[in-house]
Protein backbone atom coordinates (compact mmCIF):
# COMPACT_ATOMS: atom_id res chain seq x y z
CA UNK A 1 0.00 0.00 0.00
CA UNK A 2 1.21 3.33 -0.76
CA UNK A 3 1.70 5.85 1.59
CA UNK A 4 0.16 9.03 2.17
CA UNK A 5 3.28 11.07 0.79
CA UNK A 6 3.68 9.52 -1.87
CA UNK A 7 -0.11 9.57 -2.61
CA UNK A 8 0.56 13.31 -2.42
CA UNK A 9 3.48 13.12 -4.65
CA UNK A 10 1.76 11.18 -7.26
CA UNK A 11 -1.05 13.46 -7.26
CA UNK A 12 1.06 16.44 -7.65
CA UNK A 13 3.05 14.89 -10.82
CA UNK A 14 -0.51 13.56 -12.04
CA UNK A 15 -1.87 17.31 -11.89
CA UNK A 16 1.59 18.68 -13.11
CA UNK A 17 1.48 16.86 -16.43
CA UNK A 18 -2.00 16.93 -16.87
CA UNK A 19 -1.49 20.85 -16.76
CA UNK A 20 1.70 20.07 -19.44
CA UNK A 21 1.41 18.77 -22.79
CA UNK A 22 0.54 15.23 -21.75
CA UNK A 23 -3.59 14.42 -22.39
CA UNK A 24 -3.84 13.36 -18.62
CA UNK A 25 -7.16 14.33 -15.98
CA UNK A 26 -5.83 14.19 -12.43
CA UNK A 27 -9.71 14.97 -10.81
CA UNK A 28 -9.88 11.27 -10.23
CA UNK A 29 -7.15 11.29 -8.37
CA UNK A 30 -8.28 13.54 -6.15
CA UNK A 31 -11.66 11.90 -5.50
CA UNK A 32 -9.85 8.61 -4.83
CA UNK A 33 -7.60 10.67 -2.33
CA UNK A 34 -10.99 12.67 -0.99
CA UNK A 35 -12.68 9.29 -0.42
CA UNK A 36 -10.15 8.06 0.81
CA UNK A 37 -9.93 10.54 4.03
CA UNK A 38 -6.60 11.81 2.98
CA UNK A 39 -6.10 15.70 4.11
CA UNK A 40 -8.38 17.91 2.07
CA UNK A 41 -6.02 20.74 2.39
CA UNK A 42 -3.37 19.27 1.49
CA UNK A 43 -4.76 17.44 -1.89
CA UNK A 44 -6.36 20.39 -3.08
CA UNK A 45 -2.47 22.60 -2.54
CA UNK A 46 -0.87 19.52 -3.95
CA UNK A 47 -3.21 19.10 -7.16
CA UNK A 48 -3.60 23.20 -7.47
CA UNK A 49 0.84 23.58 -7.40
CA UNK A 50 1.24 20.47 -9.67
CA UNK A 51 -1.31 21.90 -11.92
CA UNK A 52 0.23 25.58 -11.93
CA UNK A 53 3.82 24.53 -12.75
CA UNK A 54 2.39 22.38 -15.46
CA UNK A 55 0.80 25.36 -16.89
CA UNK A 56 3.91 27.21 -16.48
CA UNK A 57 5.46 24.54 -18.37
CA UNK A 58 3.35 25.42 -21.00
CA UNK A 59 3.19 28.95 -21.02
CA UNK A 60 6.74 29.12 -21.65
CA UNK A 61 6.79 26.79 -24.03
CA UNK A 62 4.70 29.47 -25.93
CA UNK A 63 6.65 32.54 -24.75
CA UNK A 64 10.26 31.20 -25.86
CA UNK A 65 9.72 28.49 -27.97
CA UNK A 66 7.12 30.35 -30.81
CA UNK A 67 10.00 30.35 -33.27
CA UNK A 68 12.09 27.77 -32.36
CA UNK A 69 9.63 24.75 -31.94
CA UNK A 70 5.62 25.78 -32.49
CA UNK A 71 6.42 28.19 -36.20
CA UNK A 72 9.15 25.23 -37.14
CA UNK A 73 7.04 22.64 -36.54
CA UNK A 74 2.99 23.85 -36.26
CA UNK A 75 1.76 26.41 -38.73
CA UNK A 76 0.70 29.57 -37.09
CA UNK A 77 -2.30 30.91 -38.25
CA UNK A 78 -1.20 34.85 -37.95
CA UNK A 79 -5.03 35.77 -38.59
CA UNK A 80 -6.02 33.12 -36.10
CA UNK A 81 -3.60 34.92 -33.49
CA UNK A 82 -4.67 38.26 -33.94
CA UNK A 83 -8.11 37.03 -33.11
CA UNK A 84 -6.70 35.07 -30.13
CA UNK A 85 -5.17 38.31 -29.42
CA UNK A 86 -8.01 40.96 -30.01
CA UNK A 87 -10.10 38.35 -27.36
CA UNK A 88 -7.72 38.15 -24.79
CA UNK A 89 -7.73 42.34 -25.48
CA UNK A 90 -11.13 42.70 -24.84
CA UNK A 91 -11.49 39.65 -21.77
CA UNK A 92 -8.02 40.51 -20.33
CA UNK A 93 -6.21 38.25 -18.24
CA UNK A 94 -9.20 36.99 -15.97
CA UNK A 95 -10.04 34.56 -18.97
CA UNK A 96 -7.31 32.88 -17.31
CA UNK A 97 -9.45 31.97 -14.76
CA UNK A 98 -10.69 28.98 -17.12
CA UNK A 99 -7.06 27.12 -18.09
CA UNK A 100 -8.71 24.27 -15.87
CA UNK A 101 -11.00 23.44 -18.72
CA UNK A 102 -9.34 20.75 -19.78
CA UNK A 103 -7.96 20.24 -23.30
CA UNK A 104 -9.28 24.18 -23.55
CA UNK A 105 -7.43 24.79 -21.24
CA UNK A 106 -3.87 23.82 -22.24
CA UNK A 107 -4.47 25.53 -25.79
CA UNK A 108 -5.36 29.18 -23.47
CA UNK A 109 -2.20 28.81 -21.19
CA UNK A 110 -0.02 27.93 -24.66
CA UNK A 111 -1.72 30.98 -26.33
CA UNK A 112 -1.24 33.18 -23.35
CA UNK A 113 2.58 32.66 -23.21
CA UNK A 114 2.76 33.01 -27.45
CA UNK A 115 1.04 36.46 -26.82
CA UNK A 116 3.21 37.04 -24.39
CA UNK A 117 0.73 37.83 -21.47
CA UNK A 118 2.08 39.18 -18.24
CA UNK A 119 3.48 36.53 -16.29
CA UNK A 120 2.23 38.30 -12.91
CA UNK A 121 -1.06 38.20 -14.30
CA UNK A 122 -1.19 34.39 -15.92
CA UNK A 123 0.58 33.28 -12.73
CA UNK A 124 -2.02 34.88 -10.60
CA UNK A 125 -5.41 34.22 -12.54
CA UNK A 126 -4.14 30.80 -13.48
CA UNK A 127 -3.55 29.64 -9.71
CA UNK A 128 -6.63 30.97 -8.62
CA UNK A 129 -8.54 29.26 -11.33
CA UNK A 130 -6.92 26.41 -10.69
CA UNK A 131 -7.44 26.73 -6.69
CA UNK A 132 -10.95 27.37 -7.19
CA UNK A 133 -11.13 23.52 -9.31
CA UNK A 134 -9.42 21.60 -7.53
CA UNK A 135 -11.43 22.95 -4.38
CA UNK A 136 -15.00 22.28 -5.68
CA UNK A 137 -14.03 18.78 -6.78
CA UNK A 138 -12.52 18.21 -3.32
CA UNK A 139 -15.73 19.49 -2.15
CA UNK A 140 -18.09 17.31 -4.65
CA UNK A 141 -16.00 14.42 -3.53
CA UNK A 142 -16.81 14.45 -0.22
CA UNK A 143 -20.12 13.66 -0.35
CA UNK A 144 -19.06 10.49 -1.01
CA UNK A 145 -17.22 9.39 1.85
Amino acid sequence: MLTALSMYVSLFVASFLSASIFPLVSDPMVVYMVIHKYGSITIILAATIGSFIGSVTTYFIGFWGREKLIEKYVKVDEKKMAEYKKKFEKYGAPALLFTWIPFAGDALVAVSGLLEINFIEFSLYTFLGKLIRFSIVAYLASFYR
